[in-house]
């Protein structure tokens, strides 16, 4: 079990600030709270300001964990398009049934609700040498640009979770200059 951080020397405002949870509520506020302090556990020494830098941190890291499992997402939403959009491009490619519109949406929602019907798509597709990984892959392409906005997201979080994690360190260096020059100055007095 994890240890708790020593917190007592903060001030209540900035420990209401710190406990505040930014999440969904789809997400999973014990995980939060974990992670959280799990951040806090890693600093011997927390003050205000380091507890504030650490929950900044660590809310750029939710954030990043969250939009991260946005991809898979997508992709699977996007497979009964890419479906349709495969069977149409190959199996229907020039047909139309009485009502003008080719079979492939029909054939597309059975293939994801029907385990009979699963296998008499996937049998139109490998007479095209297309597969279940065809499907993701035209479903990768088809939210290409969704995948590629989430990838700078991703890259923005990171760049400011790295400018956070050097005013985090930059504040260590400064408590450690100053814990040093305060030893240094007790020991001189103690000399004279």
């Amino acid at each position: 079990m994890t240890k708790q951080p020593d917190l007592a020397h903060i001030p209540p405002q900035i420990l209401d600030l710190i406990h505040k949870r930014n999440i969904l509520s789809s997400e999973d506020p014990v995980l939060y709270d974990v992670l959280f302090n799990e951040l806090l556990c890693l600093f011997s020494v927390l003050d205000s300001i380091q507890c504030l830098n650490l929950k900044r941190l660590h809310d750029i890291r939710w954030d990043i964990l969250r939009i991260s499992g946005f991809k898979p997402k997508i992709i699977d939403a996007a497979r009964k398009d890419a479906l349709q959009s495969l069977l149409q491009s190959v199996a229907y490619h020039g047909t139309t049934n009485v009502s003008g519109i080719d079979g492939s949406g029909k054939d597309a929602a059975d293939y994801f609700e029907n385990p009979a019907a699963k296998e008499t798509v996937l049998a139109k597709l490998a007479n095209y040498e297309l597969d279940q990984h065809s499907i993701n892959a035209h479903a990768f392409l088809l939210r290409l640009g969704s995948l590629e906005t989430i990838e700078k997201m991703l890259a923005s979080l990171e760049a400011r979770a790295y400018e956070v994690l050097e005013q985090i360190e930059i504040h260590e260096l400064r408590m450690q200059r100053q814990h040093t020059l305060y030893i240094e100055t007790i020991h001189a007095r103690r000399l004279d």
